[in-house]
């Protein structure tokens, strides 16, 4: 409450000084109350008078203020706001006056001006004066506004408002009813509904059936219940039938939002006759009842689900109302609610009826609260009880869980004297977790054990409850539930422990379960079940039985051949595979029920399934059944790992042959992709230990070096960095057998050198926990420590390659390039000359020559040929190490070592923008004048003029050359890398202050006579 009182005081604050600085401060806190108005409207009265009395008074950039703050407060509470308007007709003028000025508002905040001064405008026309003389000038001035949404609903009250006071005016004169003025003439009715003397004068038979037209139609549902009215008292019955009968015409509508309109309008009109002529009310509501009783008796696939949807909506508005009779409210709870709790309709994989599970729940809600406990009977509310729990807990979807647990809190909070509940019991029940459905299963249904077994409790209540619960989990939930990963849920945590506890004997379980499908999909279901209790080893020998009868004798399964298919996790053909896969895996083998050809086409099937929850448990499954499989056909395994089929890579680490299993690796791996590679050595770290270490030595050593060489894959495609996936698994298989490190310590700690300084995050915190020994994960790990790190290690050559990638990237993200580069910085600044010195020379020999990066395109040596993974691009590698040194000097780092080898430097870089790849060569010439400049400054008060000029002008009439080498052909065409040469001239020149250079080549590039340029014009 004290946080509530300060956001009042904010507000009150806020409006009564008016200011820039603390507007949005103020709006923030309006917004606050949008959950509970009521606090607000307590300080209306005082806020909304400031901010319109004075509106004339200010500014418009104030106006726009006040507007604002005007309708923030309205949206919150708009019945409160127009009430503490002031009312004084004298205000008119000034309205009318400011309305006629803003004929076209510029912004948004203009537009709420014009909205603010409507709303008043509705609230004065209410006084008691006709406004005959204004009549013609407000409404010219409302066409102004009609364009604008926000402004539709004052416009149609104060057009509504002029019409009622006018009324007397002929009925063609008011705006032609059609679908474009709905607003206007709901309000233009309801005025005649508070004055039913005016209605009788006013409306005609032909009146009637003039708005009629208009009203029986999807757009203007509103209307109907205000026309019925007036229909009624004007005795006009067959106008009444007629809107009866669209609405019993229309239940079925396939707009989720006209359903919603048609029942809250229908349910109006119930209410009416039940003041007006209640046993035709009751004979409404009798009719919607038995209606919606009369579409559940169908079976449930040929239900009408909208039309069931929007009759329940209906009767549950009416007992909102409290005008449900009571002999129908317990036909409802007895007769529909237990049919409509649970209703599901499949429809091309998707399982609908959601929307029917919230409006039973809306009922239940609504009759709860509009009654007295003592209404219902005990029974009654204990069925309750145990449809909301079930629901709160179990159902599939989270907002039928939302909706069922509000309707659990209204039972528990009115009628618990009745439900015989404790209070711990109800806090256990409220404080339970149910938002995430697996858990709510594992947590839950241990809770309703406990609290309404009747072995724990002998109360009628628990009674009640556990048989409910019971009959849902054994029954409906088994073989009637479409949602069949619920179903999963419900037996791994309901029927499994339940069988456990209370059947010991055979025979007593064979007579609970041993109950056929009405169809492949239950008995599916069935057998699932059955094989949990043979896996949990629950009276084994007899559940084997049925299992095996049951797959025997009532799974009739025939793969149709349908090309590729995309199924949901509910997908009933998926489920049926899953369960026979299960029963190979647990007994089919054993009894010759195995069929491989059969077996292949599943792994055919489940593979592009990656997606789903589901596809996971295939996995275990699938590397059991080919470990247990005696005749395996490898040809079709090699087949299934050519087209890249991930399940089969899971297995490959279980096929039954060690040697097989060596020969199909070692020949496949280096064919297959990298998201393929990275699951066969994500299965190799589940399984090394006891696949892979009592291995020959050669086959050993050999899966010791494909893991070791694919710490190298940077294999690219059009999804990016691929060969990252390989990267990572092959770190994690070393960092789960941290022998491998010692076995190969050089070769590997090389490489997790480099890796530790890459950019992604996950493979630099796997090669830094590796070459700290850290077990604990590293959440940030900076540039700056790796940097510390590695320095007392000693600067390796392959970490500055890592670095080099990571600094140099082409793809970067500006946090990490910014982190990067200038964590370098702060590092190099801190180390010694000499240090510095090595630094760069070492940053220069990591550059590929330009012998290396034609060699590497003319041998295509960068695949590895043991993994299969592509080596780092070498010309990508060259231009990400450019690009590192030309972002470190634009950083800053100019000045290097006297000593640094600058001729040495640009004979490397010369020589590689002479090879004939453009990337390569625009980045070598963006380089050339930051060479320049970093020696013309390192040099210049070391050694004399003339020596800091010499490699300055060497690059300067390089790059003279490279923009005139082509112009004279092109004409005035400029290349990327000519541009770039030019660019980078006068960059030197400005840099070094070379006034006369600069005017001569502005000259020329004024004139375009580059070929004129001569060396002297530019050098130093």
């Amino acid at each position: 409450m004290s946080n509530a009182q300060s956001l009042l005081s904010s507000i009150r604050s806020g409006i009564q000084s008016v200011s820039l600085e603390t507007h949005q401060q103020t709006i923030a806190a309006i917004n606050r109350f949008q959950d509970d108005p009521a606090l607000l409207d307590t300080i209306l009265p005082q806020c909304v008078p400031l901010l319109t009395n004075s509106f004339y008074c200010v500014s418009q950039s104030q106006q726009r203020l006040f507007a604002e703050l005007f309708y923030n407060l309205d949206k919150i509470s708009h019945s409160k706001v127009l009430k503490s308007l002031d009312t004084s007709i004298f205000k008119l003028n000034d309205i009318l006056n400011y309305l006629q000025d803003r004929s076209s508002p510029s912004s948004f905040n203009d537009v709420l001006c014009v909205y603010l001064n409507l709303s008043w405008l509705s609230v004065i026309l209410l006084s008691p004066y006709s406004f005959e003389d204004r009549f013609d000038k407000t409404l010219q001035v409302l066409s102004r506004f009609d364009a604008y949404p926000i402004c539709t609903a004052p416009i149609s009250k104060i057009k509504a408002i002029l019409y009622f006071k006018n009324f007397t005016r002929d009925f063609d004169q008011i705006p032609q009813p059609d679908h474009s003025n709905v607003s206007f003439l709901n309000q233009f009715l309801k005025l005649f509904i508070r004055s039913p003397q005016s209605a009788t004068i006013y409306f005609s038979d032909e009146n009637l059936r003039h708005l009629q037209h208009v009203a029986l139609s999807t757009h203007a549902i509103k209307l109907l219940p205000k026309l019925f009215q007036i229909s009624y008292k004007h005795a006009s019955h067959d106008i009444l039938n007629v809107i009866i009968e669209f609405f019993q015409d229309h239940l079925n509508s396939s707009s989720t939002d006209t359903r919603f309109q048609l029942s809250h309008s229908f349910a109006k009109i119930i209410k009416f006759l039940h003041q007006a002529d209640p046993s035709s009310s009751v004979e409404l509501i009798e009719y919607v009842v038995d209606n919606t009783f009369s579409l559940l008796q169908d079976p449930l696939s040929s239900i009408d689900s909208n039309e069931l949807h929007t009759s329940l909506l209906i009767i549950a508005e009416v007992a909102l109302a409290k005008i449900l009779p009571a002999e129908l409210i317990t036909s409802v709870l007895t007769q529909i609610i237990p049919k409509s709790c649970h209703f599901q309709q499949s429809h091309l994989q998707i399982i609908k009826g959601h929307h029917i599970r919230d409006s039973t729940n809306f009922i239940v809600w609504s009759i709860i609260r509009s009654n007295k406990s003592n209404d219902l009977s005990p029974q009654i509310l204990k069925s309750l009880l145990s449809h909301l729990l079930i629901n709160a807990f179990f159902d599939s979807e989270l907002i039928i869980r939302y909706s069922s647990f509000a309707a659990l809190q209204e039972l528990l909070g009115r009628s618990n004297k009745y439900l015989a509940l404790n209070q711990a019991d109800i806090a256990s029940i409220l404080q339970a977790n149910w938002k995430d459905l697996p858990a709510s299963f594992k947590e839950n249904s241990n809770l309703i054990r406990t609290l309404f077994n009747p072995g724990n409790a002998l109360k009628d209540t628990p009674v009640c409850v556990w048989s409910s619960f019971i009959n849902w989990s054994f029954n409906w939930n088994l073989l009637e539930n479409l949602h069949l990963t619920t179903m999963k849920l419900n037996i791994d945590y309901n029927l499994l422990p339940l069988i456990k506890t209370e059947c010991h004997s055979p025979d007593v379980l064979h007579a609970i379960l041993n109950r056929p499908g009405n169809s492949i999909i239950q008995n599916c279901q069935i057998l699932y079940l059955y094989l949990k209790l043979f896996e949990n080893d629950v009276n084994r020998f007899k559940t084997g039985q049925i299992c095996t009868e049951i797959y025997q004798n009532r799974i009739n399964f025939h793969l149709i051949d349908k090309g590729k298919r995309q199924f949901n996790d509910n997908s009933p053909e998926l489920f049926q595979i899953f369960v026979i896969l299960k029963y190979w895996q647990l007994i089919g083998q054993e009894k010759n029920d195995f069929n491989q050809e059969l077996f292949w086409k599943f792994m055919n099937i489940i593979s592009p399934q990656k997606k789903l929850s589901i596809y996971n448990e295939f996995i275990p499954i699938v590397q059991q059944t080919v470990s247990q499989c005696v005749d395996l056909d490898y040809t079709r395994v090699i087949q299934l790992m050519k087209s890249d089929n991930e399940l089969t890579c899971h297995s490959i680490c279980h096929l039954p042959n060690k040697e097989n299993m060596c020969t199909l690796f070692f020949s496949q791996f280096p064919l297959l992709t990298a998201q393929s590679r990275s699951i066969l050595i994500g299965e190799l770290k589940n399984y090394w230990e006891d696949k892979i270490i009592g291995l020959s030595s050669n086959s050993y050593q050999k899966f010791l070096d494909i893991i070791i060489n694919c710490l190298d894959d940077y294999t690219i495609t059009e999804q990016g960095d691929v060969g990252r996936l390989v990267r990572v698994q092959a770190l994690k298989l070393i960092q789960t057998h941290s022998a491998l490190l010692s076995e190969s310590n050089d070769r590997i700690r090389t490489k997790l050198t480099r890796l530790m300084a890459e950019p992604v995050p996950e493979i630099k915190s796997l090669s830094f926990q590796l070459l700290t020994s850290t077990s604990s994960r590293i959440t940030e790990l900076s540039d700056s420590l790796i940097l510390n790190f590695q320095h007392k290690r000693g600067l390796s050559r392959e970490f500055l390659k890592g670095y080099t990638i990571s600094a140099g990237a082409m793809n970067f993200a500006d946090s990490q390039l910014t982190s990067s580069i200038d964590s370098f910085i702060e590092y190099f600044r801190s180390l010694t000359p000499s240090q510095q010195l090595e630094l760069c020379n070492d940053l220069i020999r990591i550059i590929p020559s330009a012998k290396q990066v034609s060699e590497s395109k003319v041998n295509d040596c960068n695949k590895d040929p043991l993994t299969g993974g592509m080596k780092f691009d070498t010309i990508k590698f060259t231009v990400t190490c450019i690009k590192f040194w030309i972002r470190i000097m634009e950083s800053g780092l100019i000045i290097l070592h006297p000593d640094f080898n600058f001729q040495g430097a640009f004979a490397k870089f010369y020589n590689l923008h002479l090879l004939d790849y453009p990337t390569l060569r625009v980045n070598v010439v963006k380089f050339f004048p930051f060479l320049a400049i970093s020696y013309y400054y390192t040099m210049k008060e070391m050694t004399n003029q003339k020596k800091s000029v010499d490699l300055t002008n060497s690059i300067l009439k390089r790059l003279l050359v490279v923009v005139k080498r082509e112009y004279a052909a092109l004409s005035s065409n400029f290349l990327i890398d000519q541009n770039i040469a030019l660019q980078g001239i006068f960059q030197i020149l400005l840099e070094v202050d070379a006034l006369r250079q600069l005017q001569t080549l502005q000259a020329a590039c004024e004139n375009l006579e580059f070929v004129n340029i001569l060396e002297s014009d530019i050098t130093l």
